[in-house]
């Protein structure tokens, strides 16, 4: 995955990248992983929190878990969830040259389900006029 993260770093349009195929440990386990080798590799790579969820920090690769997804839109000011959460999204693209979000597969009961976050990145991958790459790991990779 780090690879195809630099190849989209160094790519000429940015874009946003999209991962998707894992259970929700192995996501957090990928964004953990992947935020620290490419921090070792010199890359200004950053693991997003919940104590980032009113300003992402500004960086080259931001990967984002849907805890971090699930947080800006639980501490949102207004009742409807689906704007909030798009305009953090928005803000996330704009703090990083390469903002990747990482979604588990679907847990029926447990929060929201993946789909709706990745329906948001979409919208707001298109109304920011990025492209949105998608790399879906236990279709593509097995």
């Amino acid at each position: 995955m780090t690879t195809v993260l630099r190849a989209v770093f160094t790519a000429d349009q940015k874009s946003v990248v999209l991962v998707t195929g894992l259970s929700r440990l192995e996501a957090t386990q990928l964004a953990i992983t992947t935020a620290e080798f490419l921090s070792r590799s010199d890359y200004r790579a950053w693991l997003l929190t919940s104590e980032d969820v009113h300003e992402p920090p500004r960086c080259d690769m931001l990967l984002c878990g849907e805890s971090a997804l699930e947080q800006a839109t639980i501490r949102a000011k207004e009742p409807a969830g689906h704007e909030a959460l798009g305009s953090y999204v928005r803000r996330s693209f704009a703090a990083a040259q390469v903002p990747v979000f990482i979604l588990s597969t679907g847990l029926p009961g447990v929060g929201r389900e993946p789909e709706e976050f990745a329906v948001v990145l979409r919208e707001a991958a298109s109304d920011s006029g990025l492209k949105l790459r998608t790399m879906s790991l236990d279709r593509d990779f097995h």
